[in-house]
């Protein structure tokens, strides 16, 4: 037992304090997110998780689809992206029921969507990019640690217009001042 409390405090003493410290919060939106990305890339057979997946993930989660259909001019034009592009092929509720009866079962620690699957370097490169505008919006809130959202993760996948995906959202009429007036707000912190 001392032993592993001395190898953690010689291991805490050798990262740096910004290494052992969070650097973001994720919301829990964004965690609702990420679980049904999951379970999207699992039923695609991918080791990945592509951002595909988390617009999909998006589409899927209950709440964050009526939220996120007020971005949209036509709400009809996201479930078609979603269809199409996303790898969503089952109604919502298809995606639910095994969530639920995941979380039945009774798990040891913390449980991360990510944590028997890799993000691709394009998930990787919209997250840093999502990460980034968190730190700036977070500039003036009360809070210590900047919180990342869906929304965040969706400006992102349009900032970067070198993706596919990227491509298709902004061929689906999504109205991305809506979004970042939304953020601005800081409405959607869930």
């Amino acid at each position: 037992m001392r032993l592993g409390f001395k190898w953690g405090r010689a291991w805490r003493q050798t990262l740096p304090r910004e290494q052992l410290l969070p650097q973001f919060i994720h919301s829990l939106s964004l965690r609702q997110v990420e679980m049904f990305a999951f379970e999207i890339a699992h039923f695609r057979g991918s080791k990945s998780i592509e951002p595909r997946d988390i617009l999909g993930g998006i589409y899927v989660a209950s709440v964050e689809f009526q939220r996120f259909t007020l971005y949209w001019n036509d709400w009809r034009s996201f479930e078609d992206l979603a269809f199409e592009q996303c790898g969503v092929d089952s109604p919502r509720i298809c995606y639910w029921l095994p969530a639920f009866d995941f979380r039945k079962v009774p798990r040891k620690g913390l449980y991360s969507p990510f944590d028997h699957k890799t993000r691709s370097p394009e998930l990787n490169t919209v997250y840093s990019t999502a990460e980034e505008m968190a730190r700036g919006y977070a500039a003036g809130a009360s809070s210590d640690l900047p919180i990342l959202t869906p929304e965040h993760v969706l400006i992102a996948m349009l900032r970067h217009s070198e993706l596919e995906i990227s491509q298709k959202l902004k061929g689906s009429g999504i109205d991305a001042q809506r979004v970042e007036a939304a953020l601005k707000q800081a409405m959607p912190l869930r």
